[in-house]
């Protein structure tokens, strides 16, 4: 079993979480707190996640603001952009990722 560090995936998951869970990181991934450490913490974890399952996992977004940030202060595009999705909701949504300049796997909701 994995021993999560970073706050964000603590306070989604629990203390009390099985491997269906990991496999499925499926919400959207909101930082806890806005720190150099908080990052590098949730990508440890990310990591860690991705060598236990041994298999495809979903790191999803609900929004373009928030994917902005994690973009911004990780590797996580490097590392995993066939695992992440995006949800937009809008055509301003669309445009704001447009403007990222990445590719990732969208998920349409209008």
């Amino acid at each position: 079993m994995i021993q999560l560090k970073s706050k964000t995936l603590k306070n989604y998951y629990g203390d009390q979480f099985d491997d269906y869970e990991l496999k499925y990181i499926h919400y959207n991934l909101i930082i806890e707190n806005d720190s150099n450490e908080e990052y590098q913490l949730l990508m440890d974890d990310i990591k860690n996640i991705k060598q236990y399952i041994k298999d495809s996992f979903l790191i999803y977004f609900s929004d373009v603001d928030n994917l902005r940030k994690v973009l911004k202060n990780t590797k996580i595009i490097h590392l995993y952009q066939n695992d992440i999705y995006l949800r937009i909701r809008n055509q301003e949504e669309y445009n704001q990722y447009q403007k990222l300049n990445v590719k990732l796997n969208l998920i349409a909701v209008y």
